[in-house]
């Protein structure tokens, strides 16, 4: 093991050496290892209204990556269980070509290496960065408040905690618009030069840029993935089965702006029920909500089309990692890595938190629906970036989705484990 001095913050590298030649293999062969699946017979979604609007690109999901981020898992298993068990510790991860980087506020605790160690996968350890995940959470939703007020809270916008390349990125929505918005008679040269006066405790630059796209809460679908609607109309998309920490009441996660006396309903087999509205919120610690069934439910979720998969495992996702959503709309899984863990956005007078961005899109029906790995829950969808009334699928695709635990936090639930409820 070699320690090194690099940059200026008197950080330290642990260069690692073990092999995971296994992912190659898998990526040369072209196939992924078996995922375990629900006993239920699988629906098969009928015709209709509800066709997908876009399919992915071509190879967005190719077998070679699912092998590949199988594999890479248990490693971002093990950064999971370090964030959560050392917040005020560890500063943040992302992955890279040959393994992944997990840096660290001050000399990382022998505890959390010997974590990182465990699944056998190279990693590039980084030391005394000089701030933690829990920091950066903070100073996320602080500078929010700073960009309400430099904007009148008249202009979205989104922040995204890039601590790898030493910044956060700024990014304010609807160029076209601003200037009669703003206070300046020349807001977009006001907004570009802001980052002066925005400040935050962990000391990393903060980037400022305009862009025409708008960003919008993705509106208004007996397991995750399926319509929920509003007096026979689709409004939702059902996140995951989960239970009530409190009590014995059992029922479903979506978004927290999806609101009303919703419906249950499964356009493949008809089935539909009420739900009961319970508790949710769409504010600084996330977007999610709880919808109690009158009717037993299983823990699985639709991750495709005609595909269900069992939920074994819940957990937040770590940067860089690849996640896949579906939504009762598209009717189509889509698959990304994530861009930030730490980040926010804001739009019509809302600021929103408790949300990780990945390179990913939905559109309007698809919120609450499921973003995963695997077999692992990781969020419900929140908002997305639009261009008009079709997103765009190119070089500016942008998905907020509510972090799991965030999720949980807000509902009072856990979500369920197949094959009961934890």
């Amino acid at each position: 093991m070699s320690r090194k001095h690099i940059g200026q913050r008197s950080a330290y590298v642990y260069l690692r050496s073990s092999l995971i030649a296994a992912v190659s293999i898998a990526m040369l062969a072209g196939t992924s290892p078996a995922l375990a699946q629900p006993s239920r017979p699988v629906p098969v979604a009928s015709s209709g209204s509800n066709t997908p609007l876009e399919t992915p690109p071509a190879g967005a999901d190719s077998a070679a990556e699912e092998a590949k981020w199988e594999i890479l898992r248990p490693a971002a298993d093990a950064i999971a269980a370090v964030t959560v068990a050392y917040p005020n510790d560890f500063a943040y991860s992302t992955f890279t070509n040959d393994g992944f980087v997990a840096a660290f506020a001050a000399d990382a605790p022998e505890e959390a290496v010997a974590i990182l160690d465990g699944p056998g996968v190279p990693f590039e350890l980084i030391e005394n960065v000089g701030y933690s995940s829990a920091q950066l959470e903070e100073d996320v939703l602080g500078l929010t408040d700073q960009v309400v007020e430099l904007t009148n809270g008249e202009v979205p916008f989104g922040i995204s905690a890039v601590p790898e390349s030493g910044a956060f990125d700024v990014t304010l929505y609807g160029t076209d618009q601003l200037a009669s918005r703003m206070r300046s008679s020349d807001p977009l040269d006001e907004l570009e030069s802001s980052s002066d006066e925005l400040e935050s405790s962990s000391g990393l630059k903060i980037n400022v840029t305009t862009v025409e796209s708008v960003p919008a809460t993705t509106g208004h679908g007996r397991h995750g993935g399926t319509w929920l609607t509003l007096s026979g109309l689709p409004q939702c998309t059902g996140g995951f089965v989960a239970k009530s920490t409190s009590s014995s009441d059992l029922g479903l996660i979506t978004a927290g702006h999806c609101t009303g006396d919703l419906s249950y309903w499964n356009q493949a087999n008809g089935d539909t029920f009420g739900l009961t509205r319970g508790t949710g919120t769409l504010g600084s610690t996330g977007d999610a909500r709880f919808f109690r069934s009158p009717v037993m439910m299983d823990a699985w979720f639709l991750a495709d089309t005609n595909v269900g998969r069992a939920v074994l495992d819940a957990r937040n996702p770590v940067g860089g990692e690849r996640v896949c959503r579906y939504g009762a709309k598209t009717q189509v899984a889509l698959c990304g890595n994530i861009i930030a863990v730490t980040t926010a956005y804001y739009v019509n007078g809302q600021s929103i938190g408790g949300v990780a961005s990945a390179r990913l899109w939905n559109a309007k029906g698809d919120s609450g629906g499921p973003v995963y790995g695997g077999n692992t829950a990781m969020g419900v969808m929140s908002g997305t970036l639009f261009n008009g009334d079709v997103p765009d699928t190119s070089a500016n695709r942008m998905l907020w989705f509510t972090k799991i635990d965030n999720a949980e936090a807000i509902t009072g639930t856990k979500v369920c484990l197949d094959p009961v409820c934890r």
